[in-house]
């Protein structure tokens, strides 16, 4: 796609009246020189961060209303309880997939005894609500405190919104069914949803796996608009999106060695930095600037190593040994996963989560998994198994205080 067709359907996305462009030529330069001095300057100290920034300059989406801060007086949590959410009739096994910033909603995905499709599940408060039965079959990941669900499956992405009014099993008010096809055609997987409702995902070819193009929707109802990648022969991948429109995500010329990039809500995108002495930067997650993700080091050997990424600042902060990063709330907060064991990294450090050992004789077979964890910190959703290698997997909840 050229680039006047890039901006063309770029600048569809400003839905307010017509006027100029808010992203002027004269002042990205000036703002890239600044970016690049800053970089020479923080280099020669431990937090180095290059960033290479891509010419592109439309505005992407209209300015969004930043989100709302962290309030400072909510201190980390230093216990946690964890149930095993329950389980519709019928079901055996599933876990929680996604969750709203405040805890109050958590979906999932659920197996039936054959196990051959997965069915969303959506739990308020701890307690099962029933979907219509359209819902069921088209698997949903991800849900916003306003209540809309985003999901995929074999050949579309799907939106629907969770109405707490509505008798269980029953349509949208107007009568039609409440789950609609995400705008734009076959072959779309919506990676992550925010509050304002602006979606980030991507097209893939089922003929090829390696071959993706990143998309932003401006809402669940609009048109998707290709993000415009670093050049020509590149393929990239949407992974998440702020509440501020930056979305996060990986690009490549060569799909075995993908870099990190962002795309901010101005059509910007630049590539993450490299970790300072550790290399590439691939991130997982992203929320209030804070982006969670690992980098590869090679000494004393090959290995995976998980950091947290402040976007505002730049600085890296690398997370405990032998964790796995997961996921990131408002404050910085990241859930993840050990040996066998799930913590919360918080300013205070790391938290263990506790995970039930039924029988300590078989602990070495316990499976665990986070998946979401809210703004607050108190509420964290993920799966487990006592031995996961004969048991199947279990939605948990960690109730934190």
């Amino acid at each position: 796609m050229d680039d006047e067709r890039i901006a063309g359907l770029l600048s569809r996305l400003d839905d307010g009246p017509h006027r100029p462009p808010r992203v002027d030529l004269a002042r990205a330069v000036r703002d890239g020189r600044r970016r690049r001095r800053n970089r020479r300057a923080v280099a020669a100290g431990s937090t180095a961060l290059a960033v290479v920034a891509a010419v592109t300059v439309v505005p992407l989406l209209r300015e969004p209303t930043p989100p709302d801060p962290a309030p400072a007086t909510v201190t980390p949590p230093t216990a946690c309880e964890v149930e095993t959410l329950p389980l519709p009739p019928g079901y055996v096994s599933g876990g929680v997939t996604g969750g709203d910033p405040t805890g109050r909603y958590l979906v999932g995905l659920l197996n039936l005894p054959d196990r051959k499709e997965p069915h969303p599940v959506l739990w308020v408060d701890g307690k099962v609500r029933e979907l219509p039965a359209s819902v069921r079959s088209a698997p949903m990941r991800e849900i916003t405190s306003s209540g809309w669900m985003i999901g995929q499956d074999m050949d579309a992405g799907y939106v629907y919104r969770f109405d707490p009014t509505n008798q269980p099993g029953s349509p949208d008010g107007d009568g039609t069914d409440p789950v609609r096809r995400l705008p734009g055609g076959p072959n779309l997987h919506p990676a992550g949803i925010n509050e304002a409702g602006r979606i980030a995902g991507n097209r893939y070819s089922p003929d090829d796996p390696n071959w993706f193009v990143p998309m932003v929707w401006a809402s669940p109802t609009s048109d998707p608009v290709e993000l415009p990648l670093p050049g020509p022969g590149w393929t990239g991948r949407a992974l998440g999106i702020d509440d501020d429109g930056t979305i996060i995500g990986t690009v490549a010329t060569d799909a075995r060695y993908p870099r990190g990039y962002l795309w901010r809500s101005d059509g910007t995108g630049e590539f993450l930095p490299s970790v300072p002495a550790a290399g590439e930067f691939r991130p997982v997650s992203i929320r209030n600037s804070w982006v969670i993700g690992h980098t590869w080091r090679e000494q004393p050997g090959p290995g995976r190593e998980a950091v947290r990424l402040n976007l505002t600042t730049g600085e890296f902060v690398p997370l405990p040994a032998m964790f796995s990063a997961v996921s990131v709330n408002a404050r910085g907060w990241v859930a993840g996963v050990g040996d066998r064991s799930a913590g919360l990294f918080t300013d205070a450090g790391l938290l263990d989560l506790g995970v039930p050992r039924p029988d300590p004789a078989r602990a070495d077979l316990v499976y665990v998994m986070v998946s979401v964890v809210s703004d607050d910190g108190r509420t964290i959703g993920g799966r487990w198994s006592p031995d996961g290698k004969r048991l199947p997997a279990q939605p948990v909840r960690w109730s934190c205080r």
